[in-house]
């Protein structure tokens, strides 16, 4: 009697390991552009369970507004390399602290103040998909999703970036045209002395918050937890999309009367990542905490 050799049959993922919640993206040419624009101008404009992650430049308290673009490639179920997608996708977003409305000591906020942890994250506004599934696939949870025509020029080399141009064209929002190419110098901006705090200011942002779809109306708020190794980006600047002048037009932050056009032509920091891997949870909802009017902490539903 012949019995079947099984050994070679390739092994089951395990459905009871953390990663069976999970994708797995890697992101390639992820440009962060970050402006620092008075924080009194951006509060009003996020759920006020947020603190805004602000920086004192030139004086002025700020907040960090950022428009990101980049490719998704092999985004896929991290158990299974297939099927998978590729995506072009941009993104607005401002720093900010943990909702959290308790400090360390277990101290209660006071009405309309925020003690806040050190648990970076980050608001978003808007999100831009370069593909119809990718725009689907958003678009089921996050209400700031919509599709948009990418046309992206980027001339590279194993050091630097010579050039790299973004024009990112929405069906009904403003649109986004950026071009940068690298620098070789790694110079931190002020109030920052150190480039790899600046970066880590900047790019390690864990938890992205965002207005959640609703069929039923009401502000629903989700997050989105993701894990990556620290950025290593190399340093930025603006060169002309047309003419002679280095400026970029970024529609949402235009619609939204945050920045003029001169003020888009002064970022704080351009930063370039070539490439990074990115894993990300399940996106989760947010929820007041009924338990005491006082103490309103707002955490992840179970």
């Amino acid at each position: 009697m012949n019995i079947p050799d099984f050994s070679n049959l390739p092994k089951l993922p395990n459905f009871a390991s953390d990663e069976m919640k999970t994708m797995t993206v890697t992101l390639r040419h992820f440009l962060i552009a970050s402006y620092a624009i008075p924080a009194t101008r951006v509060r009003a404009l996020v759920p006020d369970h947020f603190a805004l992650d602000t920086l004192k430049v030139g004086g002025e308290t700020c907040a960090i507004l950022q428009t990101t673009c980049f490719l998704n490639e092999n985004f896929h179920y991290t158990p299974l390399p297939k099927p998978s997608l590729d995506f072009w996708q941009s993104t607005y977003r401002v720093l900010t602290r943990s909702p959290l409305r308790e400090d360390t000591d277990g101290r209660v906020a006071a009405p309309g103040q925020v003690m806040v942890r050190e648990d970076p994250g980050a608001w978003f506004f808007h999100t831009f998909l370069g593909t119809r599934a990718s725009w689907i696939l958003q678009r089921a949870v996050a209400a700031g999703a919509e599709y948009a025509d990418f046309n992206v020029i980027q001339r590279s080399d194993s050091h630097n970036y010579h050039q790299f141009l973004a024009d990112i064209v929405p069906q009904d929002s403003l649109p986004t045209q950026i071009a940068v190419r690298s620098l070789s110098q790694q110079t931190p901006v002020a109030p920052f002395a150190s480039w790899n705090k600046m970066v880590n200011f900047l790019t390690h942002r864990l938890n992205g918050y965002y207005q959640m779809t609703s069929l039923t109306g009401g502000e629903n708020i989700g997050v989105l937890a993701v894990e990556h190794e620290p950025m290593q980006p190399l340093l930025a600047e603006l060169v002309p999309v047309a003419g002679e002048i280095a400026e970029a037009r970024l529609g949402t932050w235009e619609k939204l009367g945050l920045m003029s056009q001169l003020e888009m032509r002064r970022p704080f920091a351009l930063l370039i990542q070539p490439q990074i891997v990115f894993v990300s949870h399940a996106p989760k909802l947010l929820r007041a905490d009924p338990v005491s009017p006082t103490r309103q902490s707002w955490q992840s539903a179970k």
